[in-house]
């Protein structure tokens, strides 16, 4: 018996290249993603789930599919780790960037909850790393959050 959730977070990323005027600058980056767990006990033993859904990155990405996982091990490393990839728009000699998504929570008991809902990371393009990520989930969205669980 699986189980489903679906995830929004919102965010930073901070360039690490500059744009052409020499500054680097930080841009939006918004992801939602359906995650589905093998079974129920998944969450607990450290699995690897499955992942789909949709991620924009201000001025680099408008709206592309994403494809990945998320390993959710609270117990023994106590993370949680998103790495997904997505294409971006292809540029003018048709070739369309490879970017990639890998981030962590670091779950902390005495932060639960601000450990719960912030994810650090590092997006690439075409293998290279391009910037530095900082996303949080909004507790506005957590009454859908929930309601999103289901089995199958």
């Amino acid at each position: 018996m699986s189980v489903t959730f679906r995830e929004t977070m919102a965010g930073e990323v901070s360039l690490l290249e500059p744009y052409p005027d020499g500054l680097t600058r930080r841009v939006p980056i918004t992801f939602t993603v359906e995650v589905t767990a093998p079974s129920p006990t998944a969450f607990a033993t450290g699995a690897t789930m499955t992942m789909a859904g949709d991620v924009r990155v201000g001025g680099l990405v408008e709206s592309a599919p994403l494809a990945g996982t998320l390993r959710v091990d609270v117990l023994r490393s106590r993370e949680l780790e998103y790495r997904f990839h997505f294409d971006g728009p292809p540029s003018n000699e048709g070739k369309k960037p490879e970017y990639a998504f890998v981030g962590r929570k670091r779950v902390r008991l005495h932060r639960l909850l601000k450990t719960m809902t912030w994810l650090d990371g590092t997006l690439t393009r075409d293998g290279r790393a391009i910037g530095t990520a900082t996303l949080s989930f909004s507790l506005r969205d957590l009454p859908s959050f929930l309601r999103s669980f289901s089995l199958a």
